[in-house]
């Protein structure tokens, strides 16, 4: 008998920033046709196009705090709402355990979960070189970012580690975490996640 596999349709690709899970989303969804979200593009939008939310963002923002977890998820969610045929890929979020729970509450009253979670994992190394070759190049990145500067970088870089190890235990207990090596080729990284999108995981 033949088995036919379960092709996964939700999903999100964790990392640093500058650890590539963005390209990885994008050469993804057009791949699968699926959705892709990222978080950060989603949010700078909203600033952009000077929505309600997207004002309470900058009243946060212009005084250098974090942004609170429901209303990244307010934001965050009316998108994926619109996002579920035939499938998406976040992109960035969730970025805080907070985030974890409020995206598992969400989508399970959509009736559907995340079915994997990749995570790919690099050193803060490879990233920061990988920023200085960009900048050498004469590549910027957005405006009102400051990772251009390493010392910056490295303190995000930091509060990111910290940040991402509850929210790899959530998944990991859940059975739908991979960690994957995002130090190689970008076309290697996408074989892999690939397979595991067809494959079911």
């Amino acid at each position: 008998m033949t088995t036919i596999s379960k092709r996964i349709h939700y999903l999100a690709i964790l990392g640093p920033s500058g650890g590539g899970k963005g390209t990885q989303a994008d050469l993804l969804a057009r791949r699968f046709h699926y959705h892709h979200l990222s978080v950060g593009a989603i949010l700078r939008q909203e600033i952009a196009q000077g929505t309600a939310n997207g004002k309470k963002l900058i009243g946060y923002v212009d005084r250098g705090l974090l942004v609170p977890d429901d209303l990244v998820a307010t934001i965050f969610f009316r998108y994926v709402k619109q996002a579920l045929r035939p499938g998406f890929i976040l992109d960035g979020f969730p970025r805080t355990f907070g985030q974890s729970q409020l995206l598992q509450d969400f989508l399970s009253s959509l009736k559907i979960s995340l079915e994997l979670v990749v995570l790919l994992e690099l050193s803060d190394e490879v990233i920061i070189n990988r920023r200085r070759q960009a900048i050498a190049a004469g590549r910027r990145f957005q405006p009102g970012r400051e990772d251009d500067q390493e010392q910056i970088l490295r303190r995000r870089l930091y509060e990111y580690r910290e940040n991402i190890k509850p929210i790899k235990n959530f998944y990991r207990r859940q059975g739908i975490l991979v960690t994957i090596d995002g130090n190689r080729p970008i076309n290697a990284i996408q074989e892999d996640i690939r397979k595991l999108i067809e494959n079911g995981q």
